[in-house]
C-alpha cells in the first residue's frame, strides 16, 4: 500500500517528503576533509567567546544541483554537525562563484579554505 504525502512547492521543484528524505538519505560527499582545530562558540547577542579546545573535525562537501552544494562539518567529541548552504553562480556554474551561504552567521576560516581547495571562488565570503 502507498501512502501519499503532501506535495510541496519549492521555487520550480515539487518535492514530497518522502522524495525529500529518500534525496538525502543516498546523497554522497564529493569531497571530504579530517583535521584538528581549536574551537570556540561565538554568540549573536554578546561579545562572549566559549573555548571548546583542540577537537578532531570532519568536512564533507554534498553536490546538489549544478550550483546547489552543502558542507558539513561534523565534531564527534561535541556530538554537534553544522550544515552551511552554498550557492554559486548559475550563470557559469564551472567556476563554481560562491554567491550566497546560509546556515552560520559566517562562514568559518576551515570551511573558506576548504571551498578553496575544491576550487571554489570565495571572494563573496570575504567581502
Amino acid at each position: 500500500m502507498k501512502s501519499f504525502m503532501r506535495i510541496q512547492n519549492i521555487g520550480n521543484y515539487h518535492y514530497s517528503k518522502y522524495y525529500i528524505t529518500q534525496k538525502v538519505s543516498i546523497m554522497k560527499s564529493i569531497a571530504k576533509k579530517e583535521f584538528t582545530a581549536n574551537l570556540v562558540l561565538e554568540h549573536s547577542c554578546t561579545p562572549v567567546v566559549d573555548g571548546f579546545g583542540k577537537h578532531q573535525c570532519t568536512i564533507d562537501l554534498f553536490r546538489f544541483s549544478e550550483c546547489v552544494f552543502s558542507v558539513e562539518w561534523d565534531i564527534p567529541d561535541l556530538d554537534e554537525t553544522v550544515n552551511i548552504g552554498i550557492w554559486t553562480d548559475d550563470s557559469c556554474p564551472y567556476r563554481k562563484i560562491i554567491t550566497e551561504y546560509d546556515g552560520v552567521f559566517s562562514v568559518p576560516k576551515e570551511i573558506q579554505d576548504f571551498l578553496e581547495e575544491c576550487g571554489f571562488n570565495c571572494d563573496y565570503l570575504n567581502s
